[in-house]
């Protein structure tokens, strides 16, 4: 017998992008009597999201919330109220794929599995070169889950299309509202008290990414001040915690090394003579680089003029850099994390 499921949408000032989700999500192949979708929206809205929404009821529920600072709260909020055993969470940029849920709810007869993590392709890759790098990093990460999963080892949650079961969520008090990243500190929760997370490539669920260098670097500051948060708040790891966190963090590794050591081979041209070491650990790195982000991009059948951005990938990643020092500076000086995503366009260019 199948699960009832309750699917969360959280939208907060949403209107280019929330009616193709939920229409989307209207078009699940799913017995109607075991789903129930929620949207979960600020009463503060200052557009016409709520008003889009409530064209949907009833077989759309509206979920108003108090004031929300981020993205966690919203869920906080609606979770004692969601009537399934299995939850799911949608951002509202999301267009659902009709046999996504079908398909995701089907790791589920495994009793160990307590979150499935299903596949995430951009609608917009193909918008702008920046989107393209985006999309690019996404497949990526995808690969490297996708071979943590085949070798029997948790992967990372993303919250753009994750599902869980509910008596877990409320078994270790819902989501995290400090950290601001809520999906990979569940995700590192879920690995200490020794949960299973199973990623499952057919759930499909298309999203918009960032399509400006600004939406980039400011979805990279929260995304680093939540991974300082994420370190402050969880208790001291264990090797094997410690060992599982940097395997999921594998592809930042290498990138990093990679623009470190070509940074360090610049000034030694500049200023020295050319150092054989530092002359092969740059090359190495960057091949290493280079043949995950070819590798993952052929693998997921990206066009094959993605492969022509990488300078522009390795380039995007010395800005990050600069991410992660502002955001390093933020947390030291106490600044208010706003509950930020990249400003939505609705544009749809890759069917």
């Amino acid at each position: 017998m199948l699960p009832k499921v309750s699917i969360v949408v959280p939208a907060r000032n949403e209107e280019k992008v929330i009616e193709n989700c939920l229409k989307s999500l209207l078009k699940i192949k799913y017995p109607r009597d075991m789903l129930e979708i929620i949207v979960a929206t600020d009463k503060n809205n200052t557009d016409r999201t709520l008003e889009i929404c409530k064209k949907y009821a009833p077989k759309i529920k509206v979920i108003l919330t108090n004031s929300t600072h981020c993205k966690a709260e919203a869920l906080n909020a609606v979770l004692p109220k969601l009537k399934g055993e299995i939850v799911g969470i949608i951002d509202a940029d999301c267009i659902v794929d009709k046999n996504c849920l079908m398909t995701a709810v089907k790791r589920f007869s495994d009793e160990k599995v307590v979150g499935v993590m299903g596949f995430i392709k951009p609608y917009n890759a193909k918008q702008n070169i920046i989107t393209r790098v985006i999309a690019s990093e996404l497949n990526v990460t995808f690969f490297q889950e996708l071979i943590f999963d085949k070798l029997g080892i948790n992967i990372n949650l993303l919250g753009r299309n994750m599902f869980l079961r509910k008596d877990v969520l409320m078994k270790i008090s819902g989501f995290d509202e400090y950290s601001y990243l809520e999906d990979i500190e569940l995700s590192a929760r879920l690995r200490r008290r020794k949960y299973k997370t199973v990623l499952e490539q057919k759930a499909l669920t298309h999203d918009e990414c960032p399509s400006s260098l600004s939406g980039v670097l400011n979805q990279k500051h929260r995304f680093y001040r939540g991974l300082i948060r994420i370190r402050r708040k969880l208790p001291k790891s264990t090797f094997k915690e410690t060992v599982e966190d940097y395997l999921h963090s594998f592809n930042v590794l290498v990138n990093s090394f990679s623009c470190l050591f070509l940074f360090i081979l610049i000034i030694n041209l500049l200023f020295f003579k050319l150092s054989p070491l530092i002359l092969s650990l740059t090359l190495s790195f960057v091949a290493i680089q280079f043949l995950l982000f070819s590798i993952s991009n052929i693998y997921f059948k990206a066009p094959l003029e993605n492969l022509l951005v990488f300078p522009v990938f390795v380039v995007m990643f010395y800005l990050n850099f600069y991410s992660a020092l502002k955001a390093t500076y933020s947390e030291r000086e106490k600044k208010t994390i706003k509950w930020y995503r990249a400003s939505r366009t609705g544009v749809i260019t890759d069917k």
